[in-house]
């Protein structure tokens, strides 16, 4: 059976032979939009994450001369990407 919704012509054989995906909705891990523009600037949501997103930011900071190269990267690209998020640029 082809995987015709997944894979149109541009699929290795492989891939089109696979079965199409099928998952049942699971209401206990649904996940849900926050609304920003109709919650209050107060809102708990929003500190939680942006108190989660500066505690690794700063520990990215503080480890971001240790390790191999590769790790080095890793940290700055934590650090770019918060920031961004975070718009301290």
């Amino acid at each position: 059976m082809r995987n015709e919704h997944a894979c149109r012509s541009n699929c290795c054989t492989l891939a089109q032979d696979m079965p199409a995906l099928k998952m049942m909705p699971r209401p206990e891990i649904e996940a849900t939009n926050l609304n920003y523009t109709a919650m209050s600037r107060v809102s708990e949501a929003v500190s939680v994450k942006r108190g989660v997103l500066f505690r690794v930011l700063k520990l990215a900071q503080k480890r971001k001369n240790s390790g191999d190269d590769v790790t080095r990267n890793h940290y700055m690209d934590i650090e770019v990407r918060i920031k961004e998020a975070l718009n301290l640029r």
